[in-house]
């Protein structure tokens, strides 16, 4: 299968990985190097996202746990496990994520931030993205993957690409990109292309966020103030 891939960021060059370590051809489209994306500025660390549905939210959280950390394990630049304390200021339950973490335990109320009365500690995969990013992009060259500097307005400027499927992976900045025949998945947009209607998810997904803060907007503990910190 031919597979063309719109965005050089993390979730295009993970699916673009992930197609390649399944054999299938794979063209990257990306206006900017990698350098210039938003996920080479961003933070990384593993955390289950508040997204459903939950119980493939947890699956795939699961999955790329499993994978992050072996990263971490092999020394893959950029990839590490670090410390994260979870900190409520009301009494949580455990969360359903606690046995795939690391070295989950509580805290008691001494070695808290000040007005936070509960807590716990946990070691999860973090990944330094302007040291693992372009690891990832020379992984993906590495593999034989094709790239293509072009702007697009719409995915059907690709037809001269003869892609099978296109995986649109182009991130916020990029705005709205109009598609034929739309298939959404949670980390990307995929448009089967006539000859071979074939959508293909990326692996894993990775939630990437500018600060180490979380609330409860974004918490999967329902409703609850906390913040999760890491180090």
């Amino acid at each position: 299968m031919r597979a063309v891939v719109v965005g050089s960021g993390m979730v295009g060059l993970t699916t673009a990985f992930e197609l390649l370590r399944r054999g299938h051809d794979v063209v990257v489209v990306s206006v900017d190097p990698v350098s210039a994306m938003t996920s080479f500025l961003a933070a990384a660390v593993w955390f289950p996202t508040a997204a459903g549905p939950s119980d493939r939210v947890a699956v795939w959280s699961a999955a790329s746990f499993t994978e992050l950390e072996r990263f971490a394990r092999d020394g893959v630049p950029g990839a590490r496990m670090c410390e994260s304390l979870a900190v409520y200021r009301d009494e949580p339950a455990v969360p359903a994520w606690s046995g795939t973490v690391r070295e989950f335990r509580p805290v008691r109320p001494g070695g808290l931030p000040p007005h936070y009365r509960f807590g716990s500690r946990f070691a999860v995969p973090l990944l330094e993205m302007p040291v693992f990013l372009p690891w990832l992009e020379s992984q993906v060259r590495r593999a034989g993957a094709h790239w293509v500097r072009r702007a697009i307005r719409r995915l059907d400027e690709l037809d001269d690409l003869e892609p099978d499927v296109i995986v649109n992976c182009a991130g916020l900045r990029a705005g709205p990109t109009p598609h034929r025949s739309p298939c959404c998945t949670t980390t990307a947009t995929a448009a089967p292309v006539s000859r071979s209607p074939t959508a293909v998810p990326a692996k894993w997904q990775l939630s990437s966020t500018r600060c180490e803060r979380r609330d409860r907007r974004s918490h999967p503990g329902a409703g609850r103030a906390s913040d999760q910190l890491t180090g």
